[in-house]
């Protein structure tokens, strides 16, 4: 229980730092969204925050995945496949 509070936490924290610091190097990174007619913002917005999900996911699934007897690495390696 202990455990899954801490993983969690971390890999929230691990999520929020990465995901801003993409959000702030936006622009030098090309990942910057100019508004078109779909888009509900009127300025450019910074992209790419979902990078920091998948980092927070990773830093937790990864040990996890070690742990577990089970075939779970490669559903990791897959996932991260999608998500790129």
């Amino acid at each position: 229980m202990a455990f899954g509070i801490l993983s969690a936490t971390l890999a929230g924290f691990v999520a929020f730092v990465v995901a801003r610091a993409v959000g702030r190097n936006a622009e030098r990174l090309g990942l910057m969204q100019s508004p078109n007619e779909r888009s509900s913002h009127e300025q450019p917005t910074p992209g790419g925050g979902g990078i920091g999900i998948v980092a927070g996911g990773l830093f937790t699934a990864v040990p996890l995945a070690l742990d577990i007897p089970q075939p779970t690495l490669p559903i990791i390696g897959l996932s991260v496949v999608i998500a790129l």
